[in-house]
């Protein structure tokens, strides 16, 4: 929303007369404002992995693998 070009002089008039700590108020609720108006719309992700073949993962026989791959390259390491 852009300000009538005849109310600018009357506005910048106001404003001087405006304490510090109330114009730095308003400034930074009109920052939070204008922050709202810019966020972006929020993406629904409920349901984005399913179907993907996540859930035919063998999370033990992956582990159990995991794991054996580590202790023989631990293993296979010499510790001086």
């Amino acid at each position: 929303m852009r300000v009538n070009r005849e109310f600018s002089p009357q506005i910048a008039e106001k404003l001087q007369v405006i304490p510090e700590d109330v114009l730095s108020r308003f400034l930074d609720s009109q920052h939070f404002i204008q922050s709202e108006k810019v966020k972006e719309k929020r993406i629904n992700l409920e349901g984005i992995w399913e179907n993907a073949g996540f859930d035919k993962i063998d999370f033990e026989s992956e582990l159990y693998q995991a794991r054996q791959e580590i202790t023989s390259s631990v293993e296979a390491r010499r510790f001086e």
